[in-house]
C-alpha cells in the first residue's frame, strides 16, 4: 500500500511536464466507453486500495485520461485510499481540466477562492467558475449548493450567477415550503433546469420541512430504488420501507406500488393478501386488474381476513 502511495504522489509529480508535453487526442476519447472505472470503483468501496490506486494510475497515463485524473484528484482530496492532500488533488484536477474535463474548473475555481491546494486567488477563482459556466449553465446551483454543505465564501466574491443561485438555496433552506422543496427534488430527480443529482434529492427530503410528508417519503423510495436493488423490508433504511410510510399515509402512488411489490415476492398467503389489500385501498384503473389476480388466488377464508383488514386500514388511515 505504501509503495503504490509513494509511486501515484511521485507519478503525480511528472504530471505538469508531461502533461503539456502531450497533447490530447481528442479523437481517442470519443465514443469510448467510461465501463473501466466499475471495477475500480468496486475496489475502492471494498477497501482494496492498492488494486485501485494501481489502475487509476495505468489510467491515468493511458485510454481512461482525462477520467482517471479526476478520480485521483478526488481521492486525494478526500483521503480516501491516498493520504490525503489538497496540494496533490489540485495538481490532479489541473490536469484533467487540460486533457479536456472543463467541468473541473468549478472545482479549481472553488478551491482557489479558499485557498485549498494552492495560494489563495479570488481573480483566479472567478475566472475559472467563468469559464465552467460557459460550458455548463446549470453548474451554478451545483456550485451554490456546494457552498451550503461546506461553508460560504464572501458574495460579493462570487460570480454573479451563483451568488443569485446561492441566494436562493439558503432562502429555501431557512423558510423552504413543501411544494417548493418538492419542487426541487423532483427537478434533481429528472435533471429539470439543474444537474441531475438522486444524492442531492435524497439530502434535500430530510430537510425538516419534509418530515413526515407522504410524497417525501414516496420520493426518497423511488430515488433508492435507482441507487440500489430493493432491500429486505427489515431493512428501515429500504426504499420498501419508505413506499410503505407513504402508503400508510394514504399516498395512492405508494399504495398501488407497495401492491406490485408484494405480488411480485415469492407467492404466500401473507403476500397474496397483502397485495389484495394495498391494491383495493389504492384503487386506481391499474389497480384492479390486479384485485381479480388476488381474489382468484385467494381462499374464501382469506378474502374475509382482507375485507377485515381493508376497513380497519381506512379507519386508520383517514
Amino acid at each position: 500500500m505504501r509503495i503504490l502511495i509513494a509511486t501515484s504522489i511521485f507519478v503525480y509529480g511528472l504530471i505538469p511536464a508531461l502533461a503539456l508535453a502531450h497533447e490530447p487526442d481528442q479523437a481517442s476519447d470519443t465514443g469510448k466507453s467510461n465501463d473501466w472505472i466499475n471495477p475500480i470503483q468496486k475496489d475502492i468501496a471494498a477497501g482494496n486500495c492498492d488494486q485501485a490506486i494501481e489502475d487509476l494510475v495505468k489510467a491515468a497515463f493511458g485510454a481512461g485520461k482525462p477520467y482517471a485524473d479526476a478520480w485521483m484528484g478526488k481521492l486525494a482530496e478526500k483521503g480516501t485510499c491516498l493520504p490525503k492532500d489538497a496540494k496533490i488533488a489540485y495538481g490532479w484536477y489541473e490536469s484533467a481540466v487540460r486533457e479536456g474535463r472543463e467541468d473541473f474548473q468549478m472545482r479549481l475555481g472553488m478551491m482557489d477562492f479558499r485557498g485549498k491546494g494552492a495560494a489563495k486567488n479570488v481573480k483566479r477563482g472567478q475566472r475559472r467558475i467563468r469559464a465552467a459556466l460557459l460550458r455548463y449553465p446549470f453548474a451554478s446551483y451545483s456550485m451554490a449548493r456546494f457552498l451550503l454543505i461546506e461553508g460560504s465564501i464572501d458574495e460579493d466574491e462570487m460570480p454573479l450567477e451563483i451568488s443569485r443561485e446561492f441566494a436562493w438555496l439558503q432562502n429555501l433552506k431557512e423558510e423552504g415550503d413543501v411544494p417548493t422543496l418538492l419542487g426541487l427534488v423532483k427537478r434533481l430527480m429528472t435533471g429539470d433546469g439543474v444537474p441531475k443529482d438522486l444524492n442531492a434529492a435524497i439530502e434535500w427530503l430530510y430537510h425538516p420541512p419534509l418530515k413526515d410528508v407522504p410524497e417525501a417519503d414516496y420520493l426518497r423510495g423511488k430515488i433508492r430504488a435507482q441507487l440500489k436493488s430493493f432491500n429486505d423490508k427489515s431493512d428501515s433504511s429500504s426504499s420498501f420501507l419508505d413506499f410503505e410510510n407513504a402508503a400508510e399515509s394514504g399516498h395512492q402512488k405508494a399504495q398501488s406500488l407497495l401492491a406490485r411489490l408484494y405480488a411480485g415476492m415469492q407467492p404466500t398467503k401473507a403476500s397474496l393478501r397483502e397485495a389484495l389489500i394495498w391494491s383495493t385501498l389504492a384503487n386506481g384503473p391499474g389497480d384492479r386488474s390486479l384485485q381479480a389476480e388476488m381474489t382468484e388466488l385467494l381462499d374464501p377464508e382469506d378474502l374475509v381476513m382482507v375485507e377485515m383488514e381493508i376497513r380497519e386500514r381506512r379507519q386508520k388511515y383517514k
